[in-house]
């Protein structure tokens, strides 16, 4: 799907546009929702009122582990402190997957806030800034883009969080997939050895958590044949202070 994405910025009003942008809505939310009727359909009211038509559904219910049920169970809404930490440690676990950079750096708009109350971890600058990160394995520059947003005005809490969680299960699927890398098989002997142990250990991860593995394989593709640009908080200032305007 083509589409013309335009976004105006928060900060001066300023107009970014581009022609070859995905417009992408929180597909996590699916998700979500799956989940929570995964849980409803568990309970034993609903059990007994369960048409045969959809015992499928109910079998796949079944399916849901202890284990995995908590890992469900432990989402929870992300702060601005935690998505500014998130992303570094994003950029910093999968290097080769990821470019981070902020708005202000990228098309030179100010930050906006008054410091150290606003924003404290941007602590280079006075104000927030506006952090963007980039997911791709791909160089070729007629990559199809994708864009997700997460909120527009402050006050909107979810959006950051899905599309955080989103990025998050992204790169763990590409990485995990990558492993073990070929090249290292005939170079290191223990090097393979860990690989295979740390492929092992994410593709039994992510399965605790629902992602089969052909779905993580169909995430990973995602990655290596998309350019996925994630803006959590267009509004940084108004996320921090839970405003809905700046």
């Amino acid at each position: 799907m083509i589409a013309w994405f335009r976004f105006r910025s928060r900060l001066g009003g300023h107009a970014l546009s581009h022609p070859r942008t995905t417009i992408a809505t929180s597909s996590l939310f699916l998700l979500t929702v799956t989940l929570s009727l995964q849980q409803i359909l568990s309970s034993p009211k609903i059990r007994s009122t369960i048409h045969p038509k959809n015992e499928q559904i109910h079998r796949n219910t079944q399916q849901i582990t202890p284990s995995r049920q908590e890992k469900i169970n432990s989402f929870s809404l992300l702060s601005a402190t935690q998505i500014h930490t998130l992303l570094s440690k994003l950029s910093r676990s999968y290097p080769t997957l990821t470019n981070l950079t902020t708005t202000q750096e990228l098309y030179n708009l100010p930050t906006a806030g008054h410091p150290p109350n606003d924003c404290p971890y941007d602590d280079d600058v006075p104000g927030c800034y506006n952090h963007v990160l980039t997911i791709s394995s791909s160089n070729k520059p007629d990559t199809p883009e994708v864009f997700l947003s997460g909120a527009l005005h402050g006050d909107e809490r979810v959006g950051p969080t899905v599309v955080m969680e989103t990025a998050r299960l992204l790169l763990r699927a590409a990485h995990c997939t990558s492993l073990p890398s070929p090249t290292v098989k005939s170079t290191d002997g223990d090097a393979w050895e860990a690989e295979l142990t740390a492929a092992r250990d994410c593709r039994d991860d992510l399965s605790e958590r629902g992602i089969t593995p052909s779905r993580r394989r169909w995430l990973s593709r995602l990655v290596a044949t998309r350019r996925i640009v994630v803006l959590p908080t267009a509004n940084a200032l108004g996320f921090f202070r839970n405003k809905r305007e700046e």
